[in-house]
C-alpha cells in the first residue's frame, strides 16, 4: 500500500482507540463515593482474661468500622449481588476475623448531582430497605433547582434472614435514585448526572490514559507498518491482539462479583485445599458426604459467613491438586494468612489467566488447520466475547486448567506431525495430556485420544512413546494418592464416579441445556455452535476430522457418565474451543458465500437470542408490545440482505450480505 493511505489506516486505527478511551473515562468519571461499614461487637473482657491489664474493657464494644471504601460508576444496584462482594472481597480477616453470618449492609454515599435546565426535579430513592437521602446538607423533599447539589445517602439492611442460615434467600436489597419533573417523567437518575465528591476516581482514569495512549501508539503504528509492507503475519497478529484485548476486558470486568459468590461453592474446597497442600503438604476441602467417610477422616465444621457450617474433612482427596495448587498459589500471594482468609478477587485472576491461555492455544491450533482466510481469527472471537464462555472461565473449576492442557497437547502433536523437533513434540503432547489427568480424573481419556491419532496415521513406535509418557504423567496422580492417603484415594475416586445417577439424558444437556454454574444461559449460542460443528466435520480431511472430533465425544461420555444427573455448566467448557472453531469457520463461509439459509441460522440462533438480556426481565414485561413490534421489523431487518444475497448472485448481491454480516 502507498505511504499516504498506509499512514491513513494506521491514523483511523489510532482514532477508534483514542474514541474508545474518551468514552471510558467518561465512564470513569460519573458515579458516587460509597463507603461500605460494619458493626462488630467486642465482648466484654475481665482482668482475669488480660491479667496483665490493670482497667480491662468489662462492657461489650460495639463499633461502626470501615470496610471498604469504592467509587461506584454504576449507581443503581438492582440485588444484592454486587452489594454483598463488596463485603466478601474487602473483608479484613486479620482484624475481624471470619464472621459466622453476613454483614448486615450499611453503606454511606457521596456525590453531586447536576439537575440540567429546564423545570426543577423532585429527587427520591426506591428501596426495600432502609435508606435517607440529604441534599446540600439537609433533608428535603422540596424540587431541586438547576445546578449542581451535593447529595449523601444512606443505605441499610439485613442480607439474610435470621432462620436463613443456608444462603438460600437474600432478603430483597436494591437501591436506586429516581428524579421527576412530574409523575409522567419519574425516571432512573443517569450515571452521567453524578461525580464522585472525592477524586476517588483519578487514578484509575490516569492509569487508563497512560495504558491507553501505549495501546493507542502501538496499533496505530502497527496498522501503519502491516498496510506499508502489505504484511499478512503483522495484520493477523494485529487483529488477534485487539480479540485477546477485548476477551481480557470481558473477562476482567466485575469478575469478583459476577458469577454471585453463593453460585458455587466448588471454588472454596479448591482454594482451600490448594492453600493448605502449599502450607504444609496436607488437604482439606468441604465435602457433601463427610458421614459416608465415617471414621477415614476428621471433619472440621467452620462457618464462613454464614450459620450452617461447611463440612470440611482432612485428608481430602475428592478431586485431583493441580487446579488447586495453582488457585492456593494466589490465595498466598494475595497475603492469606489462613485457608478461609482468600478472596475470590485474587483466587479468580488463576482460572480468567488460564481462559486467556485457552484463547491464544485456540488461534495458534486455529492457524493450523486454517492456514488461510478468517476462520482462526473469527473462532478467537467468539471464543473471546461468548457470554457463557466468558462467565464460565471466571470460575474456579477444574475444567479452566484442563482447557489449554488439551489445546497444548492438540497443537504439539500437530507440530509433531509437520516433522519439526519430533521428540520434543510428541513428548510436549502426551505431557500435556496426561497432566490433564491430575486437574480432572476424566481428562485422562486425552492420552487415548492421543494414541489414537497415532495409531491412524500408522505411527506404531510413536504411539507406544505417547502412551508410556502420557500414562506415566498421569501415575503422578497415583504417586499423590499414595503420599496423602492410599485407601482414602481410592474410596473417595470410587464415591465421586458412582455417587450420581446416571441415565440416557446425560448427554443431551451438553446440546440443549447449557448453564454457567447452575444456571440455564446460552441455549442459542450453544445450539448455533453445535450447528456451525457439524457443518465443519465433512469440510476436514479424515485426519483433521479426527483432530476436531474425537476429543469432543470421548470427553463427553467421560463427564457425562459419572456426573450422572448433576448437570453444570464447568463440564462443557474444554470443547468449547472446538466447537468455536465450528463456529469461526460457519462465518468464514458465510462472508464468503453469503446466503439466506446460513445468515438466518446465525441470526436467529446467536444474534436474536443475545437480544433477550438486551433488557431486565421487568423492562421486557412492561414494555411486551414495544417488543412485539420490534420482533418483525428486526427479522426484516436483520434477514433481508441475507435474502438479497441469494436472489442477487452477483458481487454487489455478495456484498449486500457481507453488510448484513457485519
Amino acid at each position: 500500500m502507498v505511504r499516504p493511505l498506509a499512514v491513513l489506516l494506521g491514523l483511523l486505527v489510532a482514532g477508534i482507540l483514542l474514541a474508545a478511551l474518551v468514552v471510558l473515562d467518561g465512564a470513569l468519571a460519573h458515579g458516587m463515593d460509597a463507603t461500605w461499614y460494619t458493626t462488630i461487637t467486642t465482648p466484654p473482657q475481665t482482668a482475669k482474661d488480660h491479667p496483665g491489664n490493670d482497667k480491662p474493657n468489662e462492657k461489650a464494644r460495639t463499633e461502626r468500622l470501615v470496610v471498604a471504601r469504592t467509587v461506584e460508576h454504576r449507581v443503581s444496584f438492582p440485588n444484592e449481588i454486587r452489594p454483598f462482594s463488596r463485603y466478601l472481597q474487602n473483608w479484613s480477616f486479620d482484624d475481624w476475623g471470619v464472621p459466622n453470618r453476613f454483614p448486615d449492609l450499611d453503606v454511606s454515599f457521596d456525590a453531586w448531582l447536576t439537575i440540567p435546565e429546564g423545570p426543577p426535579r423532585t429527587l427520591r430513592v426506591t428501596s426495600p430497605n432502609e435508606v435517607s437521602l440529604v441534599v446540600d446538607g439537609k433533608k428535603t423533599k422540596e424540587p431541586l433547582a438547576p445546578g449542581r447539589h451535593r447529595i449523601e445517602l444512606s443505605w441499610k439492611g439485613p442480607a439474610f434472614a435470621a432462620d436463613d442460615p443456608h444462603w438460600d434467600h437474600p432478603l430483597p436489597v436494591s437501591f436506586e435514585l429516581r428524579w421527576a419533573t412530574s409523575k409522567a417523567t419519574d425516571e432512573p437518575v443517569p450515571r452521567t448526572a453524578l461525580e464522585p465528591a472525592s477524586a476517588g476516581s483519578t487514578r484509575s482514569r490516569v492509569a487508563l490514559w497512560i495504558l491507553g495512549a501505549l495501546l493507542t501508539v502501538a496499533f496505530g503504528f502497527g496498522a501503519f507498518l502491516a498496510a506499508r509492507r502489505a504484511s499478512v503475519h503483522l495484520t493477523s497478529a494485529l487483529v488477534f491482539a485487539a480479540i485477546l484485548l477485548l476477551g481480557s476486558g470481558l473477562r476482567l470486568f466485575d469478575y469478583a462479583s459476577v458469577p454471585d459468590f453463593t453460585d458455587n461453592d466448588d471454588e472454596l474446597f479448591a482454594t482451600w485445599n490448594g492453600w493448605q497442600l502449599l502450607t504444609d503438604g496436607t488437604t482439606r476441602g468441604w465435602s457433601l458426604w463427610p458421614r459416608r467417610y465415617g471414621r477415614r477422616v476428621r471433619v472440621e465444621e467452620p462457618e464462613y459467613f454464614r450459620q450452617r457450617p461447611f463440612y470440611v474433612i482432612r485428608p481430602y482427596l475428592e478431586h485431583p491438586p493441580l487446579m488447586h495448587v495453582l488457585v492456593g498459589a494466589a490465595a498466598k500471594a494475595s497475603g492469606a494468612q489462613h485457608w478461609l482468609h482468600a478472596k475470590l478477587a485474587h483466587t479468580r485472576l488463576v482460572p480468567i489467566a488460564l481462559g486467556l491461555l485457552s484463547l491464544g492455544l485456540l488461534f495458534l491450533v486455529g492457524r493450523q488447520l486454517f492456514p488461510r482466510g478468517p476462520t482462526a481469527h473469527l473462532a478467537t472471537l467468539l471464543y473471546a466475547i461468548l457470554p457463557n464462555i466468558v462467565l464460565q472461565q471466571r470460575v474456579i473449576k477444574e475444567e479452566a486448567l484442563v482447557t489449554p492442557l488439551l489445546l497444548g497437547g492438540l497443537l504439539a502433536y500437530i507440530k509433531w506431525r509437520e516433522g519439526k523437533r519430533p521428540r520434543t513434540y510428541l513428548a510436549l503432547a502426551a505431557i500435556c495430556m496426561g497432566l490433564a489427568c491430575l486437574a480432572k480424573i476424566p481428562a485422562i481419556v486425552f492420552v487415548p485420544v492421543l494414541v489414537l491419532w497415532l495409531l491412524r496415521e500408522g505411527h506404531l513406535r510413536a504411539a507406544t512413546i505417547a502412551t508410556l509418557i502420557g500414562f506415566g504423567t498421569a501415575s503422578l496422580l497415583l504417586v499423590y494418592g499414595a503420599f496423602i492417603h492410599w485407601d482414602l484415594f481410592w474410596y473417595s475416586s470410587e464415591l465421586q464416579a458412582t455417587v450420581r445417577r446416571t441415565h440416557w439424558n446425560v448427554f443431551i444437556r451438553f446440546f440443549s441445556e447449557p448453564m454457567i454454574n447452575h444456571n440455564r444461559i446460552g441455549a442459542g449460542w450453544v445450539l448455533f455452535l453445535w450447528i456451525a460443528f457439524a457443518n465443519l466435520l465433512p469440510q476436514l480431511s479424515r485426519h483433521r476430522r479426527h483432530l476436531v472430533g474425537l476429543p469432543v465425544i470421548i470427553y463427553m461420555a467421560a463427564i457425562a457418565i459419572p456426573s450422572g444427573s448433576w448437570s453444570f455448566g464447568w463440564y462443557i467448557l474444554p470443547l468449547y474451543p472446538f466447537l468455536c472453531l465450528g463456529g469461526g469457520r460457519f462465518l468464514a463461509d458465510l462472508w464468503e458465500e453469503p446466503d439466506a439459509i446460513r445468515g438466518g441460522l446465525f441470526v436467529f440462533l446467536a444474534i436474536f437470542y443475545g437480544f433477550n438480556f438486551l433488557g431486565t426481565d421487568t423492562w421486557l414485561m412492561t414494555h411486551r408490545s414495544t417488543v412485539s413490534r420490534m420482533v418483525p421489523l428486526t427479522a426484516v431487518i436483520f434477514l433481508t440482505p441475507f435474502l438479497l444475497s441469494t436472489l442477487l448472485p452477483t458481487r454487489a448481491g455478495k456484498w449486500i450480505g457481507r453488510v448484513g454480516l457485519i
